[in-house]
Formats: C-alpha cells, sequence, structure tokens
C-alpha cells in the first residue's frame, strides 16, 4: 500500500491538440475574472473599512494582541495596484492609531494633562460639533416637542397603570376596566412579550384556571415587569444609550427594579451593555442614527470628567455639551439622513475623542466601584445559569397548575435559595474574569463568601466546566474561567482575517491573464484559497448587497475551479516526486516526565532503532542469536574502510588478536582501502552486523546482552532506512 501511494497509473490520455483546447477555454473564463476580480476586492476592501469604522468595532477592542500581528501582516503585503494600495493605507492607519492609543491609554498617568493640551483639545472638538450643528441645521426637522410630549404622556400613563397595579383594590368589577388600560397601554409600547405575557395570564383567567387572586398576583409581577421592559426598550430608542440613573430619571422608576429589567432584556438580547472609561451604559441594537449614538456616548464621557478640568477648559467644555445637546435633539428628529454628516465628520470626530479620553483619568477607579461592577456582572452570570432561568420562564404555569398558596410561598422560598447560590457563583466567576487568575483565599477576601463556600462553588463550577484549574503558586492551587476572544474580536476576525487571505491569495493570482498548462493547477489553488474566504465573509452580518456581490465572484471562480479540476483527472499521471528514503527520523513518543518514573515502558512499545559501533563489536554474534525475530545477524564481512577510520584509543578498547591484526594491516597498508572484504567461515572475532528495521520488534534485548555495548538503542524511527529496504524489495 506504502509503495502504491508513491504513483499512480497513467488512466487517460489527451493529445496535445485536446489539452491546448481545455487550457484555451480555462484562459477564456479566467482572463474576464481576473479584471473583474480586481475591480470587486477593491469595492470589499472600501466596504469592510467603512463596515469596522460605522459599527466601531476597533474601538471595542482593549487587546493590543489581536491587532498588532493583523497591522505587521498587512505591513509586510506587496500590493502592486495603485488604488488597491490606497485601501491597504487606511486600513493601516486605523489599525494603528488604535495600537498607539491602546498604548497611550496604558501608559497614561491617568491624570488630565497640562490645561494648554486640554484646551487645544477641546477647542478643536468645539470647532468640529459647530460644524455638524450647522450641517443639520439645513435639514427639516420634525417636529421635536410633539415627540418628547407623546412620550412623556405615555410615561405618565404607564406610572399611574403600575401605581395601581400596587395599591389598587382589584376586585371582578373593576379588574375589566384595569385590564383594558393595559391592553391599551400594550398597544402603545408596541413590545410582543408585553402583550403575549398579558394575553396568557387573561386568558387563562378568564377560563377560569387561574383564581382572581393569582390573576392579581401576576398582573403585579409578571405584567408589571413586561411593561417595564418595554418602556426601557422606548426610552434607549428615543435617547440612546443611558446610564442606570438616567434610564431611571427618564420613568422615574426604582433603579432596583430597573436594574432587574435591564438584567432580562441583556439576556433575552434586545438590549447591550457598553462600557466607557470602566461605565455601564446600555443601548439597544442599531436603532438611533449612528451621529446620535456616537455623541451621546462621548458627551457622557465628558460631562463625567468636567469637573476635573482646569477652569477655562471647563468653559469650552460645558459650551461642547450645549452645542452637543443641540446636536443630539435634530439628529434624532432627522434620523438617517444625520448618518451623512457623521461618514463626513467621522474620523476628526474619532481623532479628537481619542485624544480626549487619554487625557482624562478614568472615573470609576475604586475598589468599591470595581467590586459593584462585579456584582453587576455575576447577576448577569446568575440569570444566564439554568435553575433561576428554567425557574423564571416556568412560574407562570407552574402557579396556574396548582393555585395553591402554599404550593407559591415553596417556590418563592426555593427560587430565593438558588438565586443566591448561583448569584455567589456568579460573583466568582465576575470576579476571575475582570481580575485573572486566583486561588480561594484571594477569592474569599475579595467576594466576602467564607472560603468553604468558596471551596464548594469551585467544585461545582469545575465539574460544569465553567472554571479550569491554572496551576500552583506557592502551594496554592489557582483557578480561572476558560478564556476566549470577546464579542468584538471575534466580529473584528470574522471580516478581517478572510479579507486578508483573499487579499494574499490574490498577490499570488496570475497578474498576465493567460495560462499555461503548468500554471493552471496552481492558480486553481489560490482560487479555492479565495472562495474558502469569501464563503467565510458571507458567514458575518454584511450587508445583502455585499454578499450578493460576493456570491457572483463565488460562482466564477467555481467553474474555473471545476475546469481545472476535470482538466487535471484528463492528464497523465506520473510517479510521485516525493523521496520517501529522505524523510525526517521520527522520535518516538514518550511519557511525560511528571509519570516517567510510574509508568513502564517509557517508550511507544515497538518503535525505536538499534545503532551498531564497529569500534565496539567483539563479532561474538550473541545478539543474533537472542533477537527473537532474527532483524541481527552476523554476516562473515570486514568493513575495512570504516576499520581504517578508528582512532587509537578505540583500537586500544578492542580484544588483543583484533588489536594487533589491525595494527599489523595499516603498517603493511599501501593505500587506503575502499570495499569490505569476505572473511572466512567462523572468523573469530570479525563480521559485520546487518540489520533489518523493517521486522525488528525494539525489544532492546541485544542491547542488554551485547558484552561491550556495541549495541544501543535509539529513541528514533529510521523510518528513511525503513522506506529504502521497502523499496528496494517492492
Amino acid at each position: 500500500m506504502i509503495l502504491k501511494l508513491s504513483g499512480l497509473e497513467k488512466r487517460i490520455s489527451l493529445s496535445e491538440k485536446e489539452i491546448l483546447n481545455e487550457v484555451t477555454t480555462i484562459n477564456n473564463l479566467y482572463r474576464p475574472f481576473l479584471s473583474s476580480f480586481s475591480n470587486f476586492l477593491l469595492k470589499l476592501m472600501d466596504y469592510i473599512y467603512h463596515y469596522l469604522q460605522n459599527n466601531r468595532i476597533l474601538e471595542q477592542i482593549e487587546n493590543r494582541e489581536i491587532l498588532e500581528p493583523v497591522f505587521q501582516t498587512m505591513k509586510n503585503t506587496k500590493l502592486e495596484d495603485t488604488i488597491l494600495k490606497e485601501k491597504q493605507e487606511l486600513f493601516m492607519n486605523i489599525l494603528n492609531k488604535r495600537i498607539q492609543f491602546l498604548e497611550k491609554s496604558k501608559n497614561s498617568e491617568g491624570e488630565v494633562k497640562t490645561s494648554q493640551d486640554i484646551d487645544q483639545i477641546l477647542q478643536f472638538l468645539l470647532i468640529i460639533l459647530n460644524r455638524i450643528d450647522k450641517k443639520l441645521g439645513k435639514f427639516t426637522p420634525l417636529k421635536s416637542a410633539e415627540q418628547e410630549a407623546e412620550f412623556n404622556n405615555l410615561i405618565s400613563e404607564m406610572n399611574e397603570i403600575l401605581n395601581l397595579l400596587s395599591v389598587f383594590q382589584i376586585n371582578k368589577e373593576n379588574s375589566e376596566v384595569l385590564s383594558a388600560r393595559i391592553k391599551n397601554l400594550n398597544n402603545k409600547l408596541k413590545y410582543k412579550n408585553t402583550s403575549f405575557a398579558y394575553a396568557l395570564i387573561a386568558r387563562s383567567f378568564k377560563s377560569g384556571r387561574l383564581s382572581l387572586q393569582n390573576y392579581i398576583d401576576l398582573l403585579r409581577t409578571k405584567v408589571r415587569a413586561e411593561i417595564i421592559r418595554a418602556a426601557i426598550i422606548l426610552t434607549l430608542k428615543i435617547y440612546g444609550a443611558l446610564e442606570l440613573k438616567q434610564i431611571e430619571d427618564k420613568l422615574s422608576i426604582n433603579s432596583r427594579e430597573i436594574l432587574e429589567n435591564c438584567i432580562t432584556l441583556l439576556d433575552r438580547k434586545e438590549i447591550v451593555i457598553k462600557t466607557i472609561n470602566y461605565i455601564n451604559y446600555y443601548d439597544i441594537i442599531g436603532e438611533a442614527p449612528k451621529l446620535h449614538r456616537f455623541v451621546s456616548q462621548k458627551m457622557q464621557i465628558l460631562k463625567k470628567n468636567v469637573d476635573s478640568l482646569p477652569i477655562l477648559s471647563k468653559s469650552v467644555a460645558n459650551a461642547i455639551i450645549s452645542i452637543a445637546t443641540g446636536i443630539l435633539e435634530k439628529s434624532l428628529k432627522i434620523g438617517s439622513e444625520s448618518d451623512k454628516i457623521y461618514d463626513e465628520e467621522m474620523q476628526k470626530l474619532n481623532e479628537s475623542f481619542d485624544k480626549l479620553n487619554i487625557a482624562f483619568k478614568p472615573a470609576d477607579f475604586s475598589q468599591k466601584d470595581r467590586l459593584q461592577r462585579e456584582k453587576i456582572a455575576a447577576v448577569l452570570e446568575l440569570y444566564n445559569m439554568f435553575r433561576v432561568k428554567m425557574v423564571h420562564e416556568k412560574e407562570p404555569y407552574i402557579v396556574e397548575k396548582s393555585g395553591n398558596k402554599e404550593k407559591q410561598e415553596e417556590l418563592d422560598k426555593f427560587i430565593s435559595n438558588i438565586t443566591q447560590v448561583d448569584f455567589e457563583r456568579g460573583l466568582i466567576l465576575a470576579i476571575l474574569r475582570d481580575r485573572g487568575p486566583l486561588n480561594t483565599q484571594e477569592l474569599a477576601e475579595l467576594s466576602n463568601l467564607p472560603r468553604n463556600k468558596i471551596v464548594q462553588h469551585i467544585l461545582r463550577l469545575i465539574k460544569d466546566k465553567l472554571l479550569i484549574s491554572k496551576g500552583t503558586v506557592n502551594e496554592y492551587f489557582l483557578y480561572d474561567i476558560p478564556r476566549e476572544l470577546k464579542a468584538s474580536e471575534k466580529h473584528f476576525q470574522l471580516v478581517f482575517i478572510p479579507l486578508f487571505e483573499v487579499i494574499q491569495a490574490f498577490i499570488n493570482l496570475s497578474k498576465s491573464g493567460e495560462l499555461n498548462l503548468e500554471q493552471i493547477s496552481y492558480e486553481s489553488n489560490a482560487l479555492s484559497r479565495i472562495t474558502s474566504n469569501c464563503s467565510k465573509l458571507l458567514e458575518s452580518d454584511i450587508d445583502s448587497a455585499m454578499k450578493q456581490e460576493i456570491r457572483i465572484q463565488l460562482d466564477q471562480m467555481d467553474i474555473i475551479i471545476s475546469k481545472s479540476l476535470q482538466l487535471e483527472e484528463k492528464l497523465p499521471k506520473t510517479k510521485s516526486k516525493l523521496d520517501l528514503t529522505k524523510l525526517a527520523m521520527m522520535p518516538i513518543p514518550q511519557t511525560d516526565e511528571q509519570h516517567a518514573d510510574l509508568i513502564e515502558p517509557k517508550y511507544l512499545v515497538g518503535f525505536g532503532d538499534i545503532k551498531w559501533d564497529i569500534n565496539k563489536c567483539l563479532a561474538c554474534a550473541s545478539c543474533q542469536e537472542i533477537c527473537p525475530e532474527s532483524a541481527l545477524n552476523l554476516i562473515n564481512e570486514w568493513d575495512l574502510p570504516a576499520t581504517f577510520e578508528m582512532s587509537e584509543k578505540a583500537i586500544e578498547d578492542l580484544p588483543e588478536n583484533s588489536r594487533k591484526l589491525i595494527q599489523s594491516i595499516k603498517k603493511l597498508a599501501i593505500k587506503k582501502p575502499t570495499k569490505a572484504i569476505k572473511l572466512p567461515k567462523n572468523a573469530l572475532g570479525f563480521g559485520t552486523i546487518k540489520y533489518n528495521p523493517i521486522i525488528c520488534i525494539a525489544c532492546r534485548k541485544c542491547e542488554d546482552c551485547c558484552p561491550n555495548s556495541a549495541l544501543s538503542f535509539q529513541e528514533f524511527w529510521n523510518f528513511p532506512q525503513i522506506m529504502k529496504n521497502l523499496l528496494e524489495e517492492g
């Protein structure tokens, strides 16, 4: 079988004319493709550049190790086309800026720069925002007062209904009026989960499966929660990313209740958390205009740091906040039309705010605040765990089915217990995610949990594969979470890495547009690489128009690759150029050092190599007699050339009769011998050991019985020699 792998027989023959016709057909497809693909690649690079910018993916990457290898590889990529080189420069610029920003942030002492530096940044930013404000003024906006009034009226109506649910004495008579008001509010909030939860509970009540008390309890818990969630989403749609306190101010609802419902929305993946300067902002995905969302996030940072600025800079910052407030209002009214202005000013805005970020000390730096963030993260972990989520989702059905107050109390107690346990486990995970590997003592100090509880939780988390051991330090075990790339880092790699691979493969394509027979297979492989990476881009969330462009190119490449493979199948197959006799020696797998003294044998049984040393061999034939497979044989042949290479010390170590004979021959010899000589049968003390690695079972008996250590076991498998022997036998 191995011999057959070294060559394939000829199957089909084509005449030279037929081969030429096939090559011409492929060229007729390849030339127009090459021309169109260059334009497509330019469009793809341009699209992904703006995709990274518009989605602010690079801004979310905090790990330089993700960016630096990509930047260096892109820098070393040699593009010949002038326009493609310009696009390459754009990519390198945005990557380098982000790397430099992360470097500056790392080295920054966290204090405001000199008043002159900070004032220059703010003055430049003020000019940009003034320019944006004037551009927005040219659009015809919607009436903002009406929108604001409509929102405030809706929130007032919501709070009135929530208040009724809390304190109103509901009975059969007034429950219908309240139900009608809830239904009307749901229609205005336009949140399907609110409508579904209410419809499920109302239907169960009307059919008699729920008592009045259970109906009221579910209105006050489940329906109330869904109404608040609907209001949170509506608020974020209108006002953009907000902190918890800001959402509380807009809705006039307790921050604890807001947080609980934000956690549910995060679990449902209806909102996201964006962390800026260690502050959490809640936001929805892709609703408000890009300009609005960008400026609102940056203004939060500026507002937090105004008080730390010098007096003159503070006045400029307040002017910026004032103009930014007007920009936010106008961009919200204008809608997606304002995105054009954002695209025009994006680069300068990013540069200014990046400089401003470096100038500010992080607003959230204390241990207390850090633990608070970790507790919020622990609640998110808690809700992602199976038990709490399962009970939370099943609770309405459990209550509906039982209708028993004692069962409800038992369920509440169970929920409380598992919530506490899973919160503690979530806190351990959050602390490790934030601070890296820690031991049980450190976890106990940071979480304020008893050490025995920490140990119990760790054992369960390891069993659930949520924690891993990271070795020991000072005889204490360290624990950590399995580390993965962040969503933004995965997002970046999902679009940029395939693009880069496409560029690399494109460089390797023949630019002459005319392929000969030898080039076709090579070009086909390059096209296959492009096809594979273009297919990966289809798995990302780039827009449908760009995906359609990619599919068109994929169809063209598939035709060329298919034709190339068909031609290759018709060509005569020749022997492989791979010389199996020149491969490297293969090291034998060993038991790791930690367990080497516990496990015998140390090396993989049945593999290895025997080395014979002519300088030590006494030709006693002991190895030949003991070998169970006859892999060693003493033949009547004396390797004189090797004997003449022996050192004087090696000769001195030989038995007396052998030593004297060799010394006499060396003195009498006129010239150095060039070949081995045959010996009489049973010539004691002389001969050559022939070793067959194919049948050797590496039992090492020959090594043990050799009286002069002329044979030694090698921890390598002589694969080249084995292939040579096989080929000679074949």
